[in-house]
């Protein structure tokens, strides 16, 4: 399941959220040489100080390969 995540009012949100068996993995998807904003990477620390599974994805293999899938 994929779930687009928003929150109003508030800027620097990933952009995305995976669930699959009990996971749930946070992504914010970036184009090849996107670049990170501090927002963003205040967002990403914060994250994953708190234990989460966030990532910022560059790709399309990156992202099936932090998500597992393998076809």
């Amino acid at each position: 399941m994929t779930k687009k995540f928003t929150t109003p009012g508030r800027r620097g949100a990933f952009d995305r959220l995976f669930i699959k068996s009990g996971r749930v993995v946070i992504i914010e998807f970036k184009d090849p040489d996107g670049i990170i904003s501090p927002l963003q990477q205040d967002e990403y620390d914060n994250l994953t100080d708190h234990g989460a599974d966030a990532h910022f994805c560059y790709s399309y293999e990156q992202c099936k390969n932090i998500l597992g899938i393998h076809n």
